[in-house]
C-alpha cells in the first residue's frame, strides 16, 4: 500500500516540476546552422583573413548558442523586409554582425555582403559611430579567435547573427 502511495506521491511531483518550470529551462538551445553552412562560413571568414595576414578562426559552439537565441528573439520581434520595407534589425551584443533580409537569402550571401564592405575600409582606425566597413573589420579583427552563427526566419525576414571573441574592432 506504501509503495503504491509513494509512486503517485512521485509522479505528481514530477508532473508538477514538469508543469511548472519554464520550457526555456527544460531545452538547451542549439544552434541551427548546418555543418556545411558551418564551413561556408569558417571558410568565408578565413579567407578574407587570409588576404591580411590574421590568423584563422575556428568555430564556437557557445557562441552559435548565443547567436541562436538572439536570432530567435528577431524572429519573434515581427520585423519585416519586403519590396516596400526592410526594418532595421537591432543590434543584441558588442560583439556581433547581423544580417537581416529577405526570406530565402543564403547564408553565404549575407556573409559575402559584410566581404564586400572592405572596399570602403581605408586602413585607419575605425570611426565611432557609424562605420561602413564595420561588419568587415570584425571578419578580420586580428586578435579575434572564434566564431558562432545562429539563423532564424520569420516568414517576413531572416535573421543571421554571428558572435566573435574576443571582440575587438570597436573604437575605444
Amino acid at each position: 500500500m506504501n509503495k503504491k502511495i509513494s509512486v503517485k506521491i512521485t509522479i505528481i511531483l514530477i508532473m508538477t516540476v514538469i508543469l511548472t518550470v519554464p520550457s526555456t529551462m527544460l531545452q538547451i538551445s542549439q544552434a541551427q546552422i548546418s555543418q556545411s553552412d558551418q564551413n561556408t562560413i569558417l571558410s568565408m571568414h578565413n579567407d578574407e583573413r587570409k588576404e591580411v595576414n590574421s590568423p584563422p578562426l575556428t568555430w564556437s559552439n557557445i557562441l552559435a548558442t548565443q547567436s541562436q537565441d538572439y536570432a530567435n528573439q528577431l524572429s519573434t520581434m515581427g520585423l519585416v523586409c519586403n519590396a516596400q520595407q526592410c526594418d532595421q534589425t537591432p543590434h543584441g551584443a558588442s560583439n556581433e554582425n547581423l544580417a537581416g533580409g529577405s526570406p530565402g537569402t543564403s547564408i553565404a550571401t549575407h556573409v559575402q555582403g559584410w566581404a564586400d564592405e572592405k572596399s570602403d575600409y581605408n586602413g585607419q582606425p575605425i570611426p565611432s559611430g557609424n562605420n561602413p566597413a564595420g561588419h568587415y573589420t570584425a571578419m578580420v579583427w586580428q586578435n579575434t579567435k572564434e566564431i558562432g552563427c545562429g539563423f532564424a526566419s520569420s516568414g517576413q525576414m531572416d535573421f543571421l547573427v554571428r558572435r566573435y571573441n574576443p571582440p575587438g574592432n570597436l573604437p575605444e
